[in-house]
């Protein structure tokens, strides 16, 4: 039943161009353009996934928060790097207008940022599976948004420009 219901609910969202600026911390030599293809919170292992964020601060708590995570500890003279970027997608939506109902088929916030990401896994499978190229997503680590753009589904229209990047401390 959720997941007709989901599938519902997604099927009536409208995919709009979105371009601005965005934000994403990488460790060491990692280029900003690079794609999860092992699976996260908004991408199931076979969706490639690129997370950036509209702020700076969320992007750096993001990553701070999965370093937290790590089994191991964290090798020192770790480089991390913050990029801007200038994006554009031709087909984004954003779910947060939509969280309400959500909430009411039974997936809620909690189950949105859970450690188990299967809802929202399946959220973006059946937002690419509908032929969106990005999509607007509250951050599970701090109040702002992030914006996971699946490379696969852009087309020609599709823009990552870096403009500025600096090295945190």
């Amino acid at each position: 039943m959720i997941n007709r219901s989901l599938e519902s609910i997604l099927a009536s969202l409208e995919g709009k161009a979105w371009s601005g600026r965005a934000f994403r911390v990488m460790l060491n030599e990692y280029p900003p353009d690079r794609e999860n293809k092992r699976g996260a919170r908004w991408s199931p292992p076979d969706i490639a996934a690129i997370y950036i964020c509209l702020e700076p601060s969320v992007c750096i708590a993001e990553v701070e928060y999965g370093l937290s995570r790590q089994s191991r500890p964290i090798k020192a003279g770790l480089r991390k790097t913050l990029y801007e970027i200038d994006v554009g997608l031709a087909a984004t939506v954003d779910l947060a207008p939509i969280l309400p109902e959500l909430e009411r088929i039974g997936i809620g916030t909690s189950h949105l940022f859970a450690d188990d990401m299967k809802f929202s896994q399946e959220i973006g499978r059946l937002v690419t599976w509908f032929g969106f190229d990005g999509m607007l997503v509250p951050s599970a680590r701090k109040t702002g948004t992030n914006l996971v753009i699946f490379p696969d589904w852009t087309n020609e229209s599709y823009r990552f420009d870096v403009v500025d990047q600096r090295v945190l401390d």
